[in-house]
């Protein structure tokens, strides 16, 4: 796997999927028979599902096996509708523990309300930056621009989240700074995290 990586801006190493409906149920169906066994169990590994689908059993594998799930939307009304199914199809799965939400976007809709309809954890607000998201998908622009952004501030936010929440699993004779190279792969995750304002999807993160 690791002849297929691709490291992003700030060091992070990712795996991209294809693009191509077909090739992406090819993948789905690897997934689905191999399941999170794919990846090395010595890393922490964050999978954009998408959008959930419920012939994606490949998908439902990685959110089964997934740490934390996070439900991304728009929290307007159509939105937090979509976020509803989504939750609940994510509480289904008896091995993940509660869901978190982040909405993208601003809303009319006060967090403590949105948060008592969904019976979800709201953990960021996440504000549209387009120069930002458009910077980090590769376009002309300043690094220090981005790296100052709104959009990564939030994206850093949600990374020391999860890195809070997770289980730390040290290997026997693991060095005590080994938690501080976590940090780093948090860092890392923060400045690579552009498809968080244009995701309508979901995102499970395993370790």
């Amino acid at each position: 796997m690791d002849l297929h990586l691709q490291s992003l801006p700030g060091g992070l190493n990712v795996l991209t999927g294809p693009v191509n409906p077909d090739a992406a149920r090819a993948v789905d169906r690897e997934l689905a028979t191999f399941g999170h066994d794919v990846f090395p169990l010595d890393v922490d590994v964050l999978v954009d599902c998408g959008r959930l689908s419920a012939d994606a059993n490949g998908q439902q594998s990685m959110i089964d096996a997934a740490n934390r799930v996070i439900v991304v939307c728009r929290p307007d009304p159509a939105g937090i509708a979509h976020a509803k199914v989504a939750l609940e199809a994510v509480n289904r799965s008896s091995s993940t523990t509660p869901p978190f939400l982040v909405a993208v976007g601003q809303s009319r809709f006060p967090t403590r309300e949105i948060e008592r309809a969904l019976e979800v954890e709201i953990i960021e607000h996440v504000p549209t930056d387009p120069e930002a998201a458009g910077i980090a998908c590769g376009m002309p622009g300043s690094p220090r621009r981005l790296a100052r952004s709104r959009l990564v501030e939030a994206a850093r936010r949600i990374a020391n989240r999860l890195l809070d929440d997770a289980p730390v699993h040290e290997p026997d004779g693991a060095p005590a700074d080994s938690l501080h190279s976590v940090e780093r792969i948090g860092r890392a995750l923060a400045l690579s995290t552009d498809h968080l304002p244009g995701s309508n999807g979901q995102s499970a993160r395993g370790g």
